[in-house]
């Protein structure tokens, strides 16, 4: 089973994250995005650690939210990962810590620009093989 993978969607772009679990969805999720966001191969582990909490009224929310957050620390910290570790989780709070460095642009090529992840089309189900989440990313 492939953690994730991108589709085509009009002017944006899909993301099909999957996991055997809640957690690893949501983690793969936002392996998925970061791998719009600049080759994941060029970000090293261990340089900066951050963590992140989010909270929602359901898990629909909760994916968007936690997606949000990422691209927010992309966009106005500079940070960019190379894996996050989800420290517990509910179907309404996520807490992960994110591992990776501060963005280098003469490392790292910022690949495509996300501006959020949307509700549009979005669904998170139970699968023979876990879980899997389609979503659209505004782009």
């Amino acid at each position: 089973m492939e953690p994730f993978e991108l589709f085509d969607h009009t002017a944006d772009v899909g993301l099909i994250a999957r996991g055997a679990d809640l957690p690893s969805l949501f983690r793969h999720a936002a392996q998925g995005l970061t791998s719009l966001l600049v080759d994941p191969a060029t970000v090293l582990p261990g340089g900066i650690r951050e963590r992140v909490r989010v909270q929602a009224p359901d898990k629909e929310g909760l994916l968007v939210n936690w997606l949000n957050e990422v691209l927010f620390l992309f966009n106005v910290q500079q940070m960019v990962f190379s894996r996050f570790d989800v420290r517990s989780f509910s179907e309404t709070g996520l807490e992960a810590e994110g591992e990776g460095e501060l963005l280098d642009p003469g490392r790292h090529s910022v690949l495509r620009e996300v501006k959020a992840a949307t509700f549009h089309d979005l669904q998170i189900r139970r699968t023979e093989q876990g879980w899997e989440a389609k979503i659209v990313l505004d782009v």
